[in-house]
């Protein structure tokens, strides 16, 4: 059976915006990355007491493992557990300097970080 070319787009679009939403719900479709907005320190801990483990490039991109509150930083006081690829370190970053793509939080996974 000859499928018209009308119907076979519309069932393909209709399959791709409901896997969206299911990516979009499951939040797990894809490794949450972030881009750092601003040169700034990937730390042992939330908060500017901890170990400073390295810094991080403006425009580096960082996989995000979880997250956790802790020290503020201009009112944002999430801070991301990242992975930095590029230096194959672990760590933590303030949210802040953190760009995921959309505004506001990242909205991080539930997970461990190994730091």
């Amino acid at each position: 059976m000859v499928m018209d070319k009308a119907a076979f787009r519309w069932r393909s679009c209709f399959l791709v915006v409901l896997l969206l939403l299911h990516c979009i719900g499951l939040s797990n479709c894809e490794d949450k990355l972030a881009t750092i907005l601003s040169d700034t320190t990937l730390l042992e801990g939330c908060g500017s007491d901890y170990q400073v483990i390295t810094t991080i490039s403006q425009g580096d991109e960082v996989m995000i493992l979880g997250g956790k509150i802790g020290e503020s930083v201009f009112d944002d006081n999430l801070w991301l557990c990242v992975y930095v690829p590029k230096q194959r370190l672990y760590g933590y970053v303030a949210d802040y300097f953190s760009d995921c793509g959309h505004v506001g939080y990242c909205n991080p996974p539930s997970g461990e970080c190994p730091v």
